[in-house]
């Protein structure tokens, strides 16, 4: 069965959405989370991405995708440090020859300033760093 690694801003993910995925894949999240317990084919990590023992799990796992959910995904103000976070990802990623490598993010976050565009009166958005 295939792994997948979850890491980023898992908070969003529920116990019936991971029992989904888990149908198809097997499952590890890396990440804070309130889910905790025994799961078919899911396993559950508390450690950030910064972790020394992150790497671990891509020494254990031969992970077929790695999905990356953005702090900005829910509109949020994104995760503290989420661009460092995010290079340690693709660096592990890069170095196990893992085969995807999924961002998932939103222009609607609240870090970002609304603009008129000079292209067809369109609203282009500018985000403050």
């Amino acid at each position: 069965m295939a792994s997948i690694l979850i890491c980023g801003n898992t908070m969003l993910f529920t116990r019936e959405i991971l029992q989904k995925m888990a149908g198809n894949f097997q499952v590890v999240v890396a990440g804070e989370t309130n889910l905790s317990g025994k799961y078919r084919n899911v396993k559950i990590y508390h450690i950030s991405p910064m972790e020394k023992q992150f790497t671990r799990l891509f020494d254990v796992y031969n992970f077929r995708a790695v999905c990356f959910i953005s702090g900005y995904v829910d509109g949020g103000n994104g995760l503290f440090g989420e661009n460092q976070i995010l290079e340690r990802v693709m660096l592990e990623c890069g170095r196990s020859r893992t085969e995807k490598l999924i961002v998932l993010s939103s222009v609607d976050s609240q870090n970002c300033i609304s603009g008129r565009g000079e292209t067809q009166g369109e609203t282009q958005k500018e985000y403050s760093s």
